[in-house]
């Protein structure tokens, strides 16, 4: 699981995106660690990394969006 705050990301006037709307991290990672817990109680298994550090992860996006900002 990576959580991603970035999903909140607004891009208004700036060239870049704001969170300034994205919940607090003492917020964000009690629900965070919940719902990873949920998803283990329902017996899937739930690989996670370290909430709010960088991490360098490899995957395969099966969604239909994906929006990359350079």
């Amino acid at each position: 699981m990576i959580s991603q705050f970035a999903l909140k990301a607004i891009r208004r006037r700036a060239t870049r995106p704001e969170f300034s709307e994205a919940v607090r991290p003492d917020t964000a990672e009690p629900l965070y660690s919940h719902f990873c817990e949920s998803l283990a109680a329902e017996g899937i298994s739930v690989a996670t990394g370290r909430f709010r550090l960088a991490m360098e992860v490899e995957l395969v996006n099966d969604g239909p969006v994906t929006i990359i900002l350079g």
